[in-house]
Formats: C-alpha cells, sequence, structure tokens
C-alpha cells in the first residue's frame, strides 16, 4: 500500500527555559487524497504477511486521523521531543470470494522521541 497523510503544523508557544526558547508546535493528520508520483517506493519485491493477515488481499485504507506535539530547541536548532499519535482503518477481502466478507482492520499507533543527554 502506498498511501500519504496531510499534516497541518501550528505553533501553539515559545517558552522560554534555562536550555533555550522551546517552540511547542501541534499537528493534526488527516489521509491525503493521493500519493505524489514521483515518491518512491521504500521497498521493492514480493512480501508475504504471515499469520491472520497472510490470509487477507486488496487491503484499503479507508480513514486515517491524529494528533501530535514537538517540542523544537530553537536556540540549538533541534527537536527536543515529539509524541505522534493516529488511528487508521482499513478493509481488507477474502481470497477466492470463498466467504463474502470485508474484514475491517483498526490500527492504533504511538510515537515517541526524547533527546537524551550527551
Amino acid at each position: 500500500m502506498r498511501i500519504a497523510r496531510n499534516v497541518t503544523y501550528k505553533l501553539e508557544e515559545i517558552r522560554s527555559t534555562k536550555e533555550g526558547r522551546i517552540a511547542v508546535i501541534h499537528s493534526s493528520y488527516s489521509l491525503a487524497d493521493s500519493v505524489p508520483k514521483n515518491w518512491p517506493v521504500p521497498y521493492y519485491g514480493r512480501f508475504r504477511v504471515r499469520g491472520r493477515f497472510g490470509l487477507y488481499r486488496d487491503y484499503k485504507v479507508l480513514n486515517l486521523h491524529g494528533q501530535g506535539e514537538e517540542l523544537f530547541n530553537i536556540d540549538k536548532g533541534r527537536i527536543e521531543q515529539y509524541n505522534q499519535s493516529y488511528r487508521m482503518q482499513i478493509a481488507a477481502s477474502l481470497p477466492f470470494g470463498l466467504i463474502d466478507a470485508t474484514p475491517q482492520i483498526n490500527i492504533k499507533q504511538s510515537l515517541t522521541m526524547k533527546l537524551l543527554e550527551n
């Protein structure tokens, strides 16, 4: 599957700390209508999914939404921390049309990064 998401960034505030000025940036995510044509394919070849998901076919993303927060140190020019959380809903089908079913898959993912001290 090649999908893309729209991301909207909003500068919420700038905090003054002893480590420097910190920009607090909020983001929101939604499913993009299309994928840019010049995007590279991240993986080449054929891959087999194992387990329950190996039986499903014809995956289609129905929805993607989420939000995040990034703390950017303006004075040091680096990201100090970020949190992203999103949900994606996917529909699939079963092979050979033996069973008339459309399995729904819900994915909830959270990504967190924090700069460690040197």
